[in-house]
């Protein structure tokens, strides 16, 4: 992953800026790694260059940090992002969520303050 993040910042130095697509893949990849902290710092990086992350790397990444470091955490990382200009878009995301994406029980609570909805039935 570090080769990754030096080709990235190499292609910024030669005046080529990262789009979302090429944000995307590195997020997935760093948080997938496990590199939690640098994938956050790209997901704002990216949020600042006018991208916003889509459902499955927002959704990964708060995954992530929820299995990892824990629901505070993640919450956090939700925090920064938003005020930092990031709009989550909660019916996308609960649709998502909604198609029983294999996510920890943690994320609804991260995201949306309480733990996964309970089926009327």
């Amino acid at each position: 992953m570090q080769r990754a993040i030096r080709i990235f910042r190499k292609m910024q130095e030669n005046g080529i800026s990262p789009n979302a697509f090429s944000y995307t893949v590195l997020i997935q990849g760093l948080y997938k790694c496990k590199r939690l902290q640098d994938a956050a710092d790209f997901c704002v990086e990216m949020v600042e260059a006018g991208h916003s992350p889509n459902v499955i790397t927002f959704v990964g990444l708060v995954d992530s940090f929820c299995v990892e470091k824990g629901v505070a955490e993640a919450q956090g990382v939700i925090r920064t992002l938003i005020e930092k200009g990031f709009t989550v878009n909660e019916k996308a995301v609960r649709e998502f969520l909604d198609k029983k994406a294999p996510f920890s029980s943690s994320v609804w609570e991260a995201i949306f303050g309480k733990k996964t909805p309970e089926a009327p039935f």
